[in-house]
């Protein structure tokens, strides 16, 4: 296998992908350390703790973002407003005549594409309020963000920031080579989940070659 990546290695292209994706991960990873303004690190501690009400929902919502809701960066929301926005579209487009006709006409795509960025934005912000509302309700008496709802300044600060956040994720989705908005938030997902069942592979046996055949098979974990 090390020969394998060897030989890919020597190709430009796939090299550079894969120095461009390295990139574009590196910096998403930057952007998950990054706090939304206001957080109360004691609440966030206490919903990520094990045997916490909703704990197993939060950590689902964090492994999805990448690691971005256990510390309830600026891209806690990951792309995901992006693909509910893209989700609305395509089914509108069958009801709404306008949006077919648009759908067949030259550059009509590009069009959909731009109104998909459009509607993300409230997507956004509804899914920011959304999220810290829940998070607030899991903590019963305590708040996730003090004075959220309750301050104007801060609620908008929060809100924007946050909508920032989702907008930088899809920008950062679209800079890399395969032109896949939620493929920094998947390889973010993979690494983060990478980490936490590594343990799980030092149970697997090597892999070993058949005699007969000489091809390699993997044999089931090791009891």
């Amino acid at each position: 296998m090390l020969q394998a990546f060897r030989n890919i290695w020597k190709l430009p292209d796939v090299r550079n992908k894969l120095l461009i994706t390295g990139l574009i991960l590196l910096i998403y990873q930057f952007a998950a350390h990054v706090p939304v303004v206001g957080v109360d690190p004691n609440a966030l501690q206490s919903l990520l703790q094990p045997g916490a009400t909703g704990a197993g929902l939060i950590n689902v919502l964090n492994l999805l973002s990448g690691g971005a809701v256990q510390n309830f960066s600026v891209i806690a929301n990951g792309v995901y407003p992006y693909i509910t926005a893209s989700i609305i579209l395509q089914l509108l487009i069958p009801i709404i005549p306008r949006l077919q006709e648009m759908q067949k006409e030259p550059g009509g795509r590009d069009t959909i594409t731009r109104y998909t960025y459009y509607l993300s934005i409230p997507m956004a912000l509804l899914q920011a309020f959304g999220q810290i509302q829940i998070f607030n309700a899991l903590l019963g008496t305590q708040q996730i963000i003090p004075g959220f709802a309750s301050n104007f300044l801060l609620t908008v600060s929060v809100l924007f920031t946050m909508t920032a956040g989702t907008m930088f994720a899809v920008w950062l989705g679209e800079r890399s080579p395969n032109r896949a908005s939620a493929t920094v938030s998947r390889s973010s997902s993979l690494a983060v989940s990478w980490r936490r069942r590594r343990a799980t592979w030092r149970g697997w046996s090597p892999i070993r070659r058949s005699r007969r055949s000489g091809t390699s098979r993997c044999l089931s974990p090791s009891r």
